[in-house]
């Protein structure tokens, strides 16, 4: 008899199939695209690696430039343009995904601590928030401390 419930926990038993992560990928263009900031194509080539992607979105405001503007679509990101501040538009868009069941991951691309409150909403919603950041510029312990992760770029 255990050799027999041995044998079919181990033939017959299905299997957990580990699903693949789907990442939503947010950019805060003024704060990391904007005079000399990340790669487009390293975010998404970067972002690819955590799963696969859903929705890409690159927040832009009035001051970004023609050249600006198309490499966001050029690289498959949405763009959304924003009059002034962009922090207002990310959370609504931030905030939308949280309601998205496919959603798993929320790559947000900053360095702002003011999106501190939506991430830990967006935790209590047991989505995984991975950030993206550059290297050598100041992030607030604040959003270091809020991630599930971070990644330099």
């Amino acid at each position: 008899m255990v050799v027999g419930d041995i044998f079919y926990k181990t033939f017959f038993e299905p299997q957990k199939v580990q699903e693949k992560k789907q990442i939503a990928v947010i950019v805060d263009g003024p704060n990391m695209l904007q005079q000399g900031g990340v790669d487009l194509k390293q975010i998404i080539d970067t972002a690819k690696t955590y799963g696969t992607i859903r929705l890409a979105k690159a927040m832009l405001n009035q001051f970004s430039s023609e050249k600006l503007i198309e490499a966001v679509s050029n690289n498959g990101f949405e763009l959304v343009l924003s009059v002034g501040d962009v922090d207002v538009a990310l959370t609504v868009d931030f905030m939308e995904i949280l309601f998205n069941p496919e959603i798993t991951h929320i790559i947000l691309v900053t360095r702002d601590a003011d999106f501190v409150p939506v991430i830990m909403r967006a935790k209590s919603y047991k989505k995984r928030i991975i950030l993206f950041t550059k290297k050598n510029v100041v992030v607030g312990r604040a959003l270091l401390n809020a991630v599930d992760e971070v990644v330099y770029l």
